[in-house]
């Protein structure tokens, strides 16, 4: 990426550098980019972080308490005020925290000065997007997937998204339920005197991940068939796709890449 001042280019090549120490490299390089004298607000501590030391610790314990699969910037912006500099850039990222697997995608600021000859990060504010207020209702609280043959359906969707599902015996019915954690939506695939699958009614939206493209590739080979393919929406929207499942189910996948 070029940017339209020289400057500009030597601190968003020093914050990429920065941005590589504690995502894949090694965290103890930090030291090199955070002045002294540098202060932080990060989402996962209640209280400012003071110091360079103190910083590279902050830093250093989550990327040793993570274990990042995707860090990515996008829509940079650089100001300059002499000296100084204010660095704003959107960020996406996906980590495994313990069992829990976190995507995170969220805003950053950082605040550069020149000493030396060199661009130092004496400043940074670090935050994800802010969550839907409390109040907001979902539309969808649960879905089920109807299934004739119960084996056959739960290895579908485990072998296209790549997760284990729960199955259970409820009320004489068979249930595979999709991993998920409250609020998120839940649902499962059920089979029952209840339950009859075919392409006619709803069609419900199931979350393509990062990137569409990963889901889709799995659908054939475990047994389904695409009917329409990766396919735009708009730009802020994303992508949608929809396949027929083992069982004649008409379902869609979305994603925003």
């Amino acid at each position: 990426m070029n940017f339209d001042h020289p400057s500009k280019n030597e601190i968003w090549n020093t914050l990429r550098k920065l941005n590589d120490a504690w995502t894949k490299g090694n965290p103890d390089e930090l030291a090199q980019y955070f002045h002294p004298n540098m202060v932080a607000i990060a989402a996962t501590e209640r209280l400012r972080i003071e110091g360079g030391e103190a910083c590279v610790a902050s830093w250093k314990n989550f990327a040793l308490a993570a274990r990042i699969h995707r860090w990515q910037e996008t829509e940079p912006r650089i100001n300059l005020y002499g000296d100084a500099a204010v660095v704003t850039y959107y960020f996406d990222m996906a980590f495994d925290m313990g069992p829990q697997k976190v995507e995170m995608r969220g805003r950053d600021m950082f605040f550069f000065v020149r000493e030396n000859g060199r661009w130092l990060a004496v400043a940074d504010q670090f935050s994800p997007y802010p969550q839907a207020p409390a109040t907001t209702q979902r539309v969808i609280n649960w879905f089920e997937i109807p299934a004739a043959d119960f084996e056959r359906a739960v290895r579908f969707y485990e072998n296209v998204f790549a997760v284990a599902l729960k199955r259970e015996n409820m009320g004489g019915g068979l249930m595979g339920v999709f991993p998920y954690q409250c609020p998120a939506t839940g649902g499962a695939v059920c089979s029952g005197p209840h339950f009859t699958p075919g392409p006619a009614g709803a069609i419900i939206y199931l979350d393509g991940g990062p990137d569409l493209a990963v889901p889709l590739a799995r659908i054939e080979p475990a047994g389904g068939r695409i009917i329409l393919p990766k396919t735009i929406i708009t730009a802020e929207i994303g992508y949608m796709a929809l396949f027929v499942d083992t069982e004649g189910n008409q379902i869609g996948l979305h994603s925003l890449n």
